[in-house]
């Protein structure tokens, strides 16, 4: 599964990985951090870009995270498309 998503006019596509658990004492709260961290370092991200995402989408990160199984991959979850 792929979803296209547009952030600050850059087209995004954020792609599936198998599932991974997060390690931490609430799993809500780890999963959710993990994806905005994985978002964040796979394409240069602010949190304020994150933010904007999950507003601008209509998303939010239980959505994303739900959506892709839990995390999205830190090296290939987004590629930009020029």
């Amino acid at each position: 599964m792929e979803q296209k998503v547009t952030i600050n006019d850059k087209e995004y596509t954020v792609k599936e990985i198998p599932y991974i658990d997060a390690v931490d004492t609430d799993p809500n709260e780890g999963r959710k951090a993990m994806v905005s961290k994985a978002l964040m370092l796979s394409v240069g991200l602010t949190q304020e870009e994150i933010n904007a995402l999950t507003m601008k989408e209509g998303l939010t990160l239980q959505k994303v995270i739900d959506e892709v199984n839990g995390l999205v991959d830190f090296q290939k979850a987004a590629e930009k498309n020029k």
